[in-house]
């Protein structure tokens, strides 16, 4: 890994990685020289949020906040009666052998479950060597900020804004190097990647606008080979190996949403930006 270490918990449960052995030339099956290589590209670690809490530095002007909770209506807060308590419900923490209880549809057969562990109450770290972009538009910025902190953004300060869609909002972003060496990035976009779409304005714009000048921005992006390495030796993201894209329904039309727009999305980022898996 060319970031910070993992820190594993106690109620972890490790990932054991599959593993290659790669014969040498003499193809004896006893041979003690026979080499192994690791082939796993992405791996993640829970842990305790008291050990490694979950800071939110990329979305701060987005928040849950505590205590009562309202709607705008004409642009004033109206209270709606509900308050948030910043606390999971029991069912969601971490519970140690507890027998759950439930009846099928039609009430004849009562099930019994033990169960043990945590649900939600825990946050999770990335290692990974993949080029990894994120395509879409508010809702995926906020699952790319949050990814960009598990990837090791906040920990190796490896994180930049490459262009802003409007003042104040992330238009593309990159952490180069992540926790592992790769590279998560993230292009706000509001339609579906499309060559008509090819030099209408970008987003926040409706309908997906793009130019080469996004593409180049991440393409031709520079960042350090090694953060914690002495020698300073650069590299750049050259191409993607997967695109993950969330459809921006938001913005189009359910019947605009079709096979053929998926089709043409997923071949654009393999020709545009190299990805090989969409």
């Amino acid at each position: 890994s060319n970031g910070a270490e993992f820190h594993p918990t106690s109620f972890h449960k490790h990932i054991y990685t599959k593993h290659i052995k790669q014969k040498e030339a003499n193809n004896n099956k006893n041979d003690p020289s026979d080499s192994i290589f690791n082939t796993t590209r992405i791996t993640f670690e829970l842990h305790d949020p008291k050990i490694v809490p979950l800071t939110n530095s990329y979305n701060l002007y987005v928040t849950c906040k505590v205590g009562d909770v309202t709607v705008r209506k004409r642009r004033k807060p109206v209270p709606t009666g509900e308050i948030r308590s910043g606390e999971l419900p029991p069912s969601l923490k971490r519970v140690e052998n507890v027998t759950i209880t439930f009846n099928t549809a039609s009430n004849e057969i009562n099930y019994n479950l033990q169960r043990s562990g945590r649900i939600l109450d825990f946050t999770t770290t990335i290692s990974t060597d993949l080029k990894i972009l994120l395509i879409g538009d508010s809702v995926m910025a906020q699952l790319a900020e949050s990814f960009d902190e598990m990837t090791g953004g906040v920990k190796l300060q490896s994180r930049q804004i490459l262009w802003e869609a409007w003042t104040g909002h992330e238009g593309g972003t990159v952490v180069g190097p992540t926790r592992g060496g790769g590279v998560s990035a993230f292009w706000r976009m509001t339609g579906l990647l499309s060559q008509s779409m090819k030099g209408k304005p970008p987003a926040n714009a409706h309908g997906g606008g793009w130019s080469y000048f996004e593409i180049g921005s991440l393409l031709d992006h520079r960042y350090r080979v090694d953060i914690r390495s002495e020698m300073n030796a650069m590299t750049t993201v050259g191409a993607f190996d997967a695109v993950v894209f969330r459809v921006m329904h938001g913005w189009m039309e359910i019947e605009e949403i079709t096979r053929d727009r998926l089709v043409e999305a997923i071949d654009l980022s393999y020709e545009l930006l190299g990805a090989k898996t969409v």
